[in-house]
């Protein structure tokens, strides 16, 4: 109503992390059809107050016993500590990482820099996040327009390109999760990778998904970049800063950036398309021409891939 819109085509779907790649896939399937040539996907909204887990907790095995999103998120990082001795500094590293990034980004919460001791020294919320390594809630939105091959070289002329994608589910809840070390991210990003027809080395950036400090090491581990118990060491080299040579979250991610309502990586896919069509600004990547987006949803649950291209 407020855009004077009178669409031939309207839905709204909530599917936590993945509720962007759902969008897209929607707007694609309806574009390939002939039905649309252009789909404008919206996501954004409030932060409800209240207990949020009872929405991802089991009634009767989790809820019950005192679960807690934040504890849940806790799980992988323990184990993953306990089986590749990955450290609290690793997990502050990535904290690191993503704040020089946010610091360029006019619209990010928390732009001012911090260093490993800062996150270490900042209050323990759950073991082993201290506050610094968690994502705060705010309320925000971002919107991707999608079009026909057609449409967008009306539109612009440089257009980015869906090459690779794919979707998955590993389980109902917490309890039943197949591995706290390998996430479902490992089969996403193996078969978006294959439809691009692209390697590891293709891709100029890479987004993740990361509502807590310990989300992207086994991420960057699960979609191939690193190999197995590498991933801390990974960010603690810097390789994911400005100037390293896969630059992760350039708007700040969840963590320094914004975690917004039900629908926040609309954000990390805004991001990777600013990036490629080069209006990332200050943080802008040099040369930048295929990006890399693992979203993930749930309690670890539900997975997408999906790799962009201007090329």
């Amino acid at each position: 109503d407020y855009l004077g819109m009178k669409p031939r085509l309207s839905t709204t779907m909530t599917s936590g992390g993945v509720t962007i790649y759902n969008q897209l896939m929607f707007a694609v399937f309806a574009i390939a059809s002939g039905y649309v040539d252009c789909v404008l996907c919206v996501g954004g909204g409030k932060f409800r107050r209240g207990p949020h887990v009872r929405f991802v907790a089991h009634p009767e095995f989790e809820l019950p016993y005192g679960a807690d999103i934040i504890s849940f998120y806790a799980l992988p990082a323990v184990r993953h500590m306990h089986e590749f001795g990955t450290t609290m500094e690793q997990l502050a590293s990535v904290v690191v990482t993503q704040r020089k990034w946010a610091s360029m980004n006019p619209n990010a919460l928390f732009r001012e820099q911090v260093t490993v001791d800062d996150v270490l020294r900042s209050p323990m919320v759950v073991y082993p996040y201290t506050l610094l390594m968690c994502s705060r809630p705010a309320d925000g939105a971002g919107a991707i327009l999608v079009a026909s091959a057609e449409k967008a070289r009306e539109l612009t002329d440089r257009a980015v390109w869906i090459v690779g994608v794919d979707e998955y589910h590993t389980h109902g809840w917490v309890t039943s999760m197949p591995s706290l070390t390998e996430l479902g991210s490992r089969v996403t990003a193996e078969n978006a990778f294959k439809m691009a027809r692209l390697k590891h080395g293709d891709i100029d950036l890479a987004m993740f998904t990361d509502p807590f400090a310990f989300l992207p090491i086994e991420h960057v581990e699960d979609c191939g970049f690193v190999r197995k118990g590498e991933g801390g060491r990974f960010f603690e080299e810097g390789r994911g800063e400005p100037g390293g040579d896969l630059p992760v979250n350039t708007h700040g991610g969840l963590l320094c950036g914004v975690h917004s309502g039900v629908n926040p990586l609309v954000h990390h896919v805004i991001e990777a398309v600013r990036q490629l069509t080069g209006e990332a600004g200050e943080r802008q990547v040099k040369d930048a021409e295929r990006a890399f987006i693992q979203l993930h949803g749930g309690m670890m649950e539900h997975y997408a891939t999906m790799i962009l291209s201007v090329g």
